[in-house]
């Protein structure tokens, strides 16, 4: 039996990294040896759908979880950042209504309060907005001291314009086009919006609902569209090389060159489809020794010599 080559095993740890997140490729090598006992780089092809049928298998409760974990932490990350951002964003709010004595006017406020206005966080901002108003009031009128109070508090839960994209991203990171499915699809069963419209105070009931929630949608849906991307992954994509190869074996056994190909490869235990450059030396020993019964043992080693060339002359 023949081991999978290595431009296949990259192609599916490429195509698991895409569809089931950056920790996939750890556990597609976890999955062969707790499994199928054999490590990755040892995995013939007659193994692939055992393999795939153990990936969709463990996908979800491991590695949905933790990919739900890992996506559920950087939204917590993401409300910390958001946080981090509310002082520009009440000095911004409040620069709509006072213009640029936005800035020293709320350090004042905060100062009568004992409070650092680079470090406010939502907590004291109810009692920054009261204050505001107070002490706008005499300055502004009524009209526009209830203005300065409300721009003041409604920075609790500005939504940041970047905020959705970066939900989106780290989705995507962690679990692929699933990730990001789910996520959305999450927002508007559990939250009825739309991700777009998710509001700073609503990532942290997101986080837990995609912590608790996404380890059997993410890993199993993750699962479903690596098995299907890479369910033609042994089919290489360098079938120049086989035309080469069917192009010599014509000259050697005739009209029935290609079919006499797939069979050699197929008591091997390879797809003929499989076959690139990097089986060429195999390739050259199947083809010696299923063809010296019927041309003969010098034609035999002749065929494949031309097939060994393909390494020398062929890219």
């Amino acid at each position: 039996m023949v081991t999978i080559g290595l431009a296949l095993q990259r192609r599916m740890l490429d195509s698991a990294s895409r569809h089931l997140g950056p920790t996939a490729g750890g556990f597609v090598r976890d999955v062969c040896v707790r499994q199928l006992n054999t490590p990755f780089e040892g995995i013939e092809y007659h193994q692939l759908t055992a393999l795939l049928k153990a990936i969709q298998a463990d996908a979800g409760p491991l590695l949905g979880q933790s990919a739900s974990d890992a996506l559920a932490a950087d939204v917590i990350q993401l409300l910390t950042d958001v946080d981090a951002g509310i002082p520009g964003r009440v000095i911004g709010n409040v620069s709509r209504v006072m213009g640029p004595s936005a800035d020293p006017f709320l350090r004042a406020v905060c100062g009568k309060l004992n409070i650092e206005l680079d470090i406010i966080d939502r907590t004291t901002l109810p009692m920054i907005a009261d204050a505001a108003r107070v002490d706008a009031l005499p300055l502004l009128g009524e009209e526009a001291a209830r203005a300065v109070q409300t721009a003041v508090a409604r920075s609790a839960n500005s939504r940041p314009a970047v905020m959705a994209a970066q939900i989106v991203a780290a989705a995507r990171r962690h679990a692929g086009p699933a990730g990001e499915t789910f996520v959305r699809e999450l927002c508007r069963t559990r939250f009825a919006c739309d991700l777009d419209q998710i509001e700073p105070d609503g990532l942290e009931p997101l986080a837990h609902a995609i912590r608790t929630e996404g380890a059997a949608v993410i890993g199993t849906a993750g699962a479903i569209a690596f098995v299907r991307a890479i369910a033609g992954a042994p089919t290489s994509p360098d079938d120049g090389v086989r035309a080469k190869v069917v192009e010599i074996a014509r000259q050697y056994v005739g009209p029935a060159a290609e079919e006499f190909l797939r069979r050699g490869c197929r008591k091997q235990g390879m797809p003929w489809e499989g076959v690139d450059y990097e089986h060429m030396m195999w390739l050259a020993e199947v083809v010696r020794a299923e063809s010296a019964p019927l041309i003969g043992k010098q034609s035999a080693d002749d065929f494949a010599r031309a097939v060994r060339g393909l390494l020398v002359g062929g890219k």
